[in-house]
């Protein structure tokens, strides 16, 4: 299957030994599936907005993977048993979608031709006063 852009977020328990250990975990699952992180980051421990799991921090860790979407299901399914995984979320980025510039030229000169009948019927000969006057 194709690998494609993912980007990961995942909040742990503030704890250093917590964390480190949960972190651990974490890049050992996603090399078992064959994820290749691109980057990541340590976005350092939060106050939660309500407490989570009776936890009222959270530490929080950022990644850019490339990998195969079906193998996100078998990632979630080993973090859900974690009691100190707290909460992840995977989101796929899309490609940009960058039109021709035969399409641009295309848009640009249906909109010129608006933009002039526009101008036509705003400065024509209103029809509506020329058929009062008669």
């Amino acid at each position: 299957m194709e690998k494609r852009d993912y980007e990961a977020m995942f909040l742990y328990g503030s704890q250093d030994n917590i964390f480190s250990e949960s972190l651990s975990f974490t890049k050992t699952l996603l090399n078992q599936v064959e994820a290749e992180i691109v980057s990541e980051e340590d976005l350092g421990v939060k106050r939660l907005a309500y407490e989570i799991k009776k936890r009222k921090d959270g530490h929080y860790y950022h990644f850019k993977l490339k990998m195969d979407g079906t193998k996100i299901k078998d990632v979630r399914k080993e973090l859900s048993l974690r009691e100190d995984v707290l909460r992840y979320i995977f989101v796929k980025i899309e490609k940009k979608y960058y039109p021709k510039k035969s399409e641009v030229k295309e848009k640009n000169y249906q909109q010129q031709h608006y933009n002039d009948d526009e101008k036509m019927y705003s400065q024509g000969d209103n029809r509506e006063d020329s058929w009062k006057s008669y």
